[in-house]
C-alpha cells in the first residue's frame, strides 16, 4: 500500500473529476439528452472532492482490516523459533497485478502473505542467503515504493512498501547479516 501525498491525492481527484464529467457528457451523447452542463460541472466537482478526501479514508481503513485477517492467518504460517523482525503492508508486483497483503522480515526468511481478495493468491517465502541485491524502483514512474529483490537464480521479487528506505535499509542489513 502506497501512501499519498497531497498532491497525488489532489491530482487524482482532478483526473477523476474530468473522467466522470466526460462519462456523464457521453451518455447524453448515447442517449441523445440534451445535456445540463452546469449539473455535469457540479458532478464532476462534487465526484473530485470525494477523491480527494474520502476515497483515500476508505481504501485506508479497508487495508487496515485485511492487515489484521493476513496477521491471522500468519499465525498458522509462522511458528516457533521463527519470529517476525518487521513487517508491514505490501503489494507483490506480479505481472499488471499489484497483490495486496503483507511483507514480513523474520528470523528465517522474507515472506509475503497476500489476502484473500485477489486475483492471484498465496504465500512468497524467500531464503535471505538466495538474494544477491535489493534495490529500489519507482513504480508506475510516479511512486518511490518499490523494492526490487533480486536472487542468485536472476529470478526477481518486486514489492510496493510504505517507506521504501527504510525497507531498503531493513532488507540489505538483513541479507548481509545471513
Amino acid at each position: 500500500m502506497t501512501q499519498f501525498t497531497w498532491k497525488h491525492k489532489i491530482i487524482f481527484g482532478l483526473v477523476m473529476s474530468i473522467l466522470h464529467a466526460l462519462m456523464l457528457l457521453w451518455i447524453h451523447q448515447i442517449t441523445n439528452d440534451i445535456p445540463n452542463y452546469n449539473s455535469i460541472v457540479f458532478q464532476g466537482v462534487v465526484m473530485g472532492i470525494f477523491y480527494v478526501f474520502l476515497f483515500p479514508y476508505l481504501i485506508k481503513r479497508t487495508a487496515n482490516k485485511l492487515s489484521k485477517k493476513v496477521d491471522l492467518e500468519v499465525k498458522n504460517i509462522i511458528v516457533s523459533p521463527e519470529e517476525i523482525i518487521f513487517d508491514g503492508g505490501a503489494n507483490q508486483i506480479k505481472g499488471k497485478e499489484g497483490v495486496g497483503g503483507k511483507l514480513f522480515i523474520t528470523n528465517k526468511r522474507i515472506l509475503f502473505v497476500s489476502h484473500k481478495y485477489n486475483i492471484q493468491n498465496g504465500t512468497t517465502s524467500i531464503n535471505p542467503t538466495d538474494v544477491t541485491s535489493v534495490d529500489k524502483t519507482k513504480l508506475a514512474r510516479i511512486f518511490n515504493s518499490g523494492i526490487v529483490l533480486t536472487l542468485k537464480d536472476n529470478t526477481t521479487y518486486k514489492f510496493s512498501v510504505n517507506n521504501q528506505d527504510e525497507w531498503f535499509t531493513k532488507l540489505n542489513n538483513y541479507i548481509q547479516a545471513a
